[in-house]
């Protein structure tokens, strides 16, 4: 559905740093004008603690990245749910078809209607969990394919808890439909 004349149009100004820390320049950022920070995948965890608070200080909204459809070598999800790893024939050989994945990330199931509900909604817990350290939103990365239904059962558990909560998202790769 498109947005009608009277309906604000989100225009978000999103700087995308290399990288940052918790003594990056956020607030010369801000006076540059953007207005959102989309935290680099190189980020580690445990430095996002400061990087958060650190950004939205300087006059930026916090945006994470994550990928819909992947999971570290050492993501709980696949410790607790081995079956929603997808399986290659022969995982030894790199499919070339497909995009490479890095640091041991796997691949999860979220095209496979039997899993991608319980996907979603354990990813949507993983999201709210940050919203509640102060992201403001998140860009959905999706290399593979996934339906509406899984984005849907995805953003609308986040938006229940809170509204606010932006999402873009990003599928490198993917074709538009015919």
């Amino acid at each position: 559905m498109r947005p009608s004349l009277s309906t604000p149009v989100f225009r978000p100004r999103i700087l995308f740093p290399q990288a940052v820390t918790a003594a990056s320049r956020f607030a010369d950022w801000a006076a540059f004008g953007f207005d959102h920070l989309l935290i680099p995948e190189s980020t580690a965890k445990a430095d996002l603690a400061s990087v958060i608070p650190s950004a939205k200080a300087g006059g930026l909204l916090p945006l994470l990245w994550v990928h819909v459809d992947q999971a570290g070598p050492d993501d709980k999800l696949l410790a607790e749910h081995a079956d929603w790893q997808q399986r290659e024939a022969d995982d030894d050989l790199p499919d070339p078809r497909k995009l490479p994945t890095a640091n041991g990330q796997r691949a999860l199931r979220v095209n496979d209607a039997a899993v991608s509900g319980q996907i979603a909604e354990a990813l949507a817990t993983q999201l709210i969990a940050y919203t509640a350290q102060g992201v403001a939103g998140f860009c959905l990365r999706l290399d593979g394919a996934a339906s509406p239904e899984f984005f849907s059962t995805l953003i609308g558990r986040v938006k229940a808890q809170a509204p606010a909560t932006v999402f873009i998202a990003w599928s490198p790769g993917i074709a538009a439909p015919r």
